[in-house]
């Protein structure tokens, strides 16, 4: 268009045939011939829609869920805008009729791909039963049997095929059946009560001297109480108090001239009451007061006295 604006321009400066005028012509200047080109407006651009045009709908996909598990049958599929009644967008459900059975399932060792990659059991787990006892502990990537395997877990101790889960309690100071609890339900001929930290804690409430104590608890897996900090103290007296505030044999006995635990650790704490441990002739043992007035809670007292005594296992 600019070629055809110029030329116009140039003929249009010569209509007398002089070669003259011509000449003038050509000596217009670019300026001269700019300001004679027209400007061109840019064309309108019309939509579809800008033009009345129905817009397209988005449809898409939709495939047959019949075990309503949120993943359908990729056989089964109709293309629409909206989804009817039973069908989804996710496809891949290898088992249509089995709502355990999709993409994203944990594919165990049961014979079916459950996650439906394509691979049957890769993601079965069987447990390493070293004691033989049925049950295994640690947790082994495979779904092969025998060979010191086990389906089933839940042992607490593999080295021990007399713990594991269905067993009966016996007073022992053991959890034969594995329920993280040490004694419940056995019986021990003194109450058993479970503590925080997974032990178990026999409340006899039967006088005893220390020694034949001491011997009692051994049996049936138990020590004397051990005390080793002020919480463990106060626990002992508030449980002892349910039955008796008097006092109660503990671990702590006197031998060649110093305190002792019967299960040998050392004496880091102690609670004694005023004017104790006091001289009283004999073998000294110690004795936990349940009694809340008293401001200290242990107090010497000849080992062949009766008292009721604390057993502790675990």
């Amino acid at each position: 268009m600019l070629h055809f604006l110029l030329l116009s321009s140039l003929s249009a400066c010569n209509t007398s045939g002089d070669p003259s005028v011509n000449n003038a012509a050509t000596a217009l200047s670019l300026e001269d011939v700019r300001t004679q080109v027209i400007p061109m407006e840019e064309p309108e651009v019309y939509s579809i829609r800008s033009l009345g045009a129905p817009a397209i709908a988005q449809v898409e996909l939709w495939y047959l869920d019949l075990d309503e598990d949120g993943f359908g049958d990729g056989a089964e599929a109709v293309i629409a805008q909206v989804g009817p009644q039973g069908y989804v967008l996710d496809a891949g459900d290898c088992d249509d009729g089995d709502p355990g059975v999709r993409p994203g399932e944990i594919d165990d060792c049961d014979g079916v791909d459950t996650n439906c990659d394509g691979v049957v059991d890769e993601g079965g787990t069987r447990w390493l039963d070293e004691d033989g006892d049925g049950f295994g502990g640690l947790p082994v990537a495979s779904c092969a049997l025998g060979q010191g395997l086990t389906e089933w877990p839940g042992d607490c101790d593999d080295h021990n095929a007399d713990l594991s889960p269905g067993n009966t309690e016996v007073c022992n100071g053991l959890d034969e059946n594995c329920d993280r609890l040490i004694d419940d339900g056995a019986d021990c001929g003194c109450d058993a009560r479970s503590l925080t930290d997974g032990g178990s804690l026999l409340v006899c409430d039967a006088p005893t001297p220390w020694q034949e104590a001491a011997d009692f608890c051994a049996a049936r897996g138990y020590e004397l109480a051990t005390i080793f900090n002020g919480p463990d103290n106060m626990l002992f007296r508030s449980i002892a108090a349910t039955h008796d505030q008097g006092d109660w044999w503990m671990g702590l006995f006197e031998a060649d001239g110093s305190w002792q635990w019967v299960d040998q650790s050392a004496v880091v704490y102690t609670d004694w009451m005023n004017a104790q441990p006091e001289e009283i002739g004999g073998p000294r043992c110690g004795a936990l007061s349940a009694d809340p007035r008293n401001v200290g809670s242990w107090r010497v007292e000849s080992c062949e006295q009766a008292r009721s005594f604390l057993c502790v296992a675990g």
